[in-house]
């Protein structure tokens, strides 16, 4: 088995893709498909490094953009296989994708309209825990949950070597790794983060916050409730507008429950009302009001996807959580919780509060209010990751006492917004910081039934910074008798090369054979294109 990692490297966040080439099973597939973000839309139009009619199956690990974002511009570029992934997985990608054809010339809806899916979950034999058989029959492929947003997971891959010792070996594949990874705490509707089975040879981890150590205040759910209750009840009492952007994916159907956990304990006197615009935030609710609460197949006592303890919070049992959770994201829930899902009219006198997308303030229905706010008492909360240089990131810096370089936000002088803004992103984080990441790795769940042997980890989806950073607290940290040993750590660079698994060890000839091809085509005057060159490296290594 070998890997290389096509996007999501070498100090990208975004544009996670890993191929895999495994010739013993008679197959190339690749764990996740995924758009970079923040960069020229034309590179998305630049052919992949590799030949997508190769490419026999897509593992999908969630539905971000920056995952599967480019998987119909597979299919539109011969590639015809099976997408495997979760239910809610699919049904949130198809959301997000149809939104950014929209946007984009990369590929049309008649090319996500192509796309095979194959839910795994709905297969009688699919649990958490365990191991796929006929996705490919030299495979055994798992896909536990990691508590990122609804429906996410990791990927679990066992292959048979091709050595002179035939061995079972395993890499497990992180995905998008949640907050929440303890039983007894909650953090959001999610169930907790799973933690690898036994001692698999391999870790790939993302190292998005893998510098950060969050305060544990800001993971607690009572803080969150207590400081979100604080501003709702001071924009009721001041009778004016609280703005809250919000990704359209998860981070919205978050704030919907702690407002309606806000509505249902609080002392208010009036109904609190709330106004969703964005379409695709609708679709999402009504994926959470059908999904969230599937339970496990082969457990159908324990869910797939919603946190056990949701049933504390509301002080219920889970019939009447579940019950509570449906009727919420159907926008059938009685009490003093009102929810419009984009309303016909919109007069601010009707809405206590506005949460919509985009959650970085770059477009979306949040922009008009925004636009109409932030010259008027008002408040902004903040609620997620801002990229450098977006309206948000303007926003933020404001709520820290700081002045943008830029005069103005979405058409308003800086010196003409009277609105307060509120920075409660710390709370709201998807992504596990550095004592998760660190848990993630070390932490061993099951009780194996073999000697525990040391495994090598690779880091992607993170800064430059990050990445080192987690690199070196990985290296320095001296695990307990019960935790995983690791042998080495990896950032692979920019120009990944093929990694051999089954030896452990970057493939010696892929580089020497290509660079001996170009140097010998030189030597004879055949000057080659960037097309060409490209074609050479791709398959040089056979």
């Amino acid at each position: 088995m070998k890997m290389r990692f096509q996007g999501g490297h070498g100090g990208s966040v975004t544009g996670s893709c890993t191929l895999f080439d495994y010739p013993r099973g008679n197959c190339k597939f690749l764990v996740d498909c995924g758009m970079n973000q923040g960069v020229d839309q034309n590179q998305h139009c630049e052919k992949f490094d590799f030949n997508p009619k190769e490419i026999n199956f897509i593992l999908l690990t969630h539905a971000h953009i920056d995952h599967c974002g480019l998987i119909p511009k597979l299919y539109k570029e011969g590639f015809e296989g099976k997408v495997y992934c979760t239910s809610p997985t699919k049904a949130l990608s198809l959301i997000s994708l149809y939104d950014t054809s929209k946007l984009t010339n990369i590929y049309s809806d008649a090319d996500i309209a192509s796309i095979k899916w194959s839910c795994v979950d709905s297969r009688e034999d699919f649990g958490l825990s365990k191991m796929l058989k006929n996705i490919n029959p030299e495979l055994l492929i798992g896909f536990p949950s990691t508590g990122h947003i609804l429906g996410s997971t990791g990927v679990t891959i066992q292959w048979r070597t091709n050595g002179n010792t035939v061995t079972n070996k395993q890499i497990v594949m992180s995905g998008d790794l949640g907050p929440n990874f303890q039983k007894e705490k909650f953090h959001n509707i999610l169930g907790k983060c799973q933690v690898p089975f036994a001692y698999p040879d391999y870790l790939c981890v993302e190292s998005t916050y893998g510098s950060i150590c969050r305060d544990h205040e800001k993971l607690s759910f009572n803080t969150r409730i207590s400081e979100l209750s604080k501003h709702i009840s001071q924009s009721i009492e001041d009778n004016s507008p609280l703005i809250i952007p919000a990704f359209s994916v998860q981070r919205i159907q978050d704030i919907l429950f702690d407002i309606a956990i806000i509505a249902k304990f609080g002392e208010f006197s009036q109904n609190i009302n709330v106004s969703i615009g964005s379409k695709s935030a609708t679709q999402a609710c009504h994926v959470f009001s059908q999904m969230l609460c599937t339970p496990q197949k082969i457990k159908s006592n324990e869910h797939l996807w919603r946190s056990k303890n949701v049933s504390d919070v509301l002080n219920c049992d889970d019939d009447k959580s579940d019950q509570f959770l449906r009727e919420l994201y159907a926008r059938q829930l009685r009490g003093k919780l009102n929810l419009f899902f984009s309303p016909q009219t919109f007069d601010y006198n009707n809405f206590n509060i506005i949460v919509d997308s985009s959650g970085m303030c770059e477009g979306g229905p949040i922009t008009q209010h925004l636009k109409n706010c932030l010259p008027k008492r008002s408040k902004i909360i903040l609620t997620g990751y801002m990229s450098e240089n977006s309206n948000g990131a303007k926003l933020a810096m404001i709520s820290r006492n700081e002045k943008p370089t830029a005069r103005e936000i979405l058409g308003v002088q800086i010196d003409s917004i009277k609105a307060e803004i509120v920075d409660m992103s710390h709370y709201y984080s998807g992504h596990a910081d550095q004592a998760g990441i660190l848990q993630y790795i070390f932490s061993v769940a099951g009780t194996p039934k073999y000697a525990p042997k040391h495994a090598t980890v690779f880091l992607n989806h993170g800064s430059l910074h990050n990445l080192n950073q987690l690199k070196n607290k990985i290296e320095t940290y001296v695990p307990a008798e019960s935790e995983r040993s690791i042998d080495k750590v990896i950032i692979p660079g920019r120009n990944s090369e093929w990694f051999d698994l089954d030896k452990n060890a970057f493939d010696p000839c892929e580089n020497r054979l290509s660079q001996d091809i170009i140097s010998l085509l030189s030597e004879y005057n055949m000057p080659l294109s960037n097309e060409q060159l490209d074609i050479i490296k791709q398959h040089s290594f056979h």
